[in-house]
């Protein structure tokens, strides 16, 4: 049997919040028209990241899809793609859907698919960084898929996602992804507007459940805090590989549902 997500804040209700919030939709200095269209396509792996030479998981046979898809992204439908591009000191986005926004400000980048209410989003980050993040905001479930990607934030958390809804990650096949934060955190580049008292509590931090897969490695150093941290659930499939190599406080941090009784379930990796 599989454990239940939990509900309430976590659930994945499509419930917006009263009001809009309104992005430009522009990378800072370009000359992109607001939720410009750019073909976004599914890029190649990025096999130059310096791989992981630890441990490995080995049991990604035993990565069976089951029925439920609130542990399966695969059951999901994602057809809203957005691609991140990092490039050193820089990033660029690509989208198929005009209603998701974005703000660029260097390697730090903001999607926000919240504004327009869109659904089914999935976002892929690929390339590296030595001063860059990802932030996101939602009303539903997504996908975040990692093609060979290395985020050091001097700014706040590498990837943070103010999304109270299911997060799945997916670590690209036989790709190395790194995520590094700075022992302290400063005003982050974009906020959409109405947003207040974010919570930033880890390298990589999400406001929702977080349900990891993929025969891939994530490596995170949490500098300030955790180095990965939850307020809602943590999932893990096997074949995944979590390295943790440095953290101020927990490697690994779960609220969890008190409710539902559910925290941590790690079913391989």
């Amino acid at each position: 049997d599989t454990p239940q997500v939990p509900g309430g804040d976590n659930s994945d209700e499509n419930d917006n919040d009263e009001g809009g919030n309104i992005n430009d939709g522009t990378e800072d200095g370009g000359d992109q028209d607001e939720g410009s269209n750019t073909d976004a396509s599914r890029p190649d792996y990025d096999t130059s990241i310096t791989p992981w030479e630890g441990l490995m998981a080995d049991d990604k046979e035993e990565d069976i899809i089951g029925s439920n898809n609130d542990f399966y992204h695969e059951l999901n439908s994602f057809n809203n793609l957005v691609v991140v591009r990092y490039s050193g000191s820089t990033a660029t986005v690509e989208l198929t859907n005009n209603d998701i926004l974005y703000h660029i400000d260097g390697a730090h980048v903001t999607i926000d698919f919240k504004t327009n209410a869109v659904t089914g989003v999935e976002i892929i980050a690929v390339g590296s960084t030595p001063n860059g993040s990802l932030k996101v905001y939602g009303d539903s479930k997504y996908l975040l898929s990692l093609y060979g990607v290395d985020i050091t934030s001097l700014q706040g958390p590498a990837i943070n996602s103010q999304c109270k809804k299911r997060l799945f990650i997916s670590l690209g096949e036989g790709t190395t992804n790194r995520l590094t934060d700075c022992k302290t955190y400063s005003e982050e580049s974009y906020t959409i507007p109405g947003a207040v008292n974010e919570d930033r509590k880890g390298c990589l931090f999400s406001e929702g459940n977080i349900i990891i897969s993929g025969n891939g490695t994530l490596v995170v150093d949490g500098l300030y805090n955790h180095a990965i941290v939850t307020d809602g659930c943590y999932y893990q499939r096997p074949g995944v590989t979590i390295a943790i190599k440095d953290a101020a406080k927990n490697g690994i941090h779960i609220k969890g549902d008190s409710d539902d009784n559910t925290g941590c379930y790690i079913r391989g990796g």
